[in-house]
Order: C-alpha cells, then structure tokens, then sequence
C-alpha cells in the first residue's frame, strides 16, 4: 500500500502474471472483515487499486491478498 501509514485513502498495488480470481479484503487486529476492496477477475498486468477508509477508525488494519494459488498478507496503519 502506498501511503503507509495513510489518511483516509490508500492504493494498493497488484502484479499478475495470468488472469486470475482476485480477493481483497481487509481485517482488524482481532481478525474481523471490515471491508472488502474487490472481489474478481483481474487480467495479467499492473493494477493499482484504491481504498478509501474514511468510514473506519484510526488503527492498525491487514489486507488480505488472495487467488487460487497465493495468499498474502499487508499490514498497514490508518491515521486520523
């Protein structure tokens, strides 16, 4: 995520190889989903996706990157 930490919006960078199922979410430090960003299909390429927070409070937050074959994990910190 670019900025780190942000306030209220940030973009987040994704880089496929193949067209795949993309899963963007996000969760609090105690695990609860707060938002989800995307849900879908991405084709090969670059893509830069933003997430406007402004609805959340400050707080240490984790995206949650996953397709069929990879799942990572972004922390990141919203700063009011």
């Amino acid at each position: 995520t670019y900025p780190n930490p942000f306030n209220p919006a940030t973009i987040i960078s994704l880089e496929l190889d193949q067209t795949e199922n993309v899963s963007l979410t996000v969760v609090n430090v105690i695990g609860q989903q707060v938002a989800e960003i995307m849900n879908g299909r991405l084709n090969p390429g670059t893509h830069k996706i933003h997430w406007d927070a402004a609805s959340l409070p400050s707080g240490t937050y984790f995206i949650l990157f996953q397709t069929a074959n990879t799942c990572q994990i972004h922390k990141t910190i919203l700063l009011k």
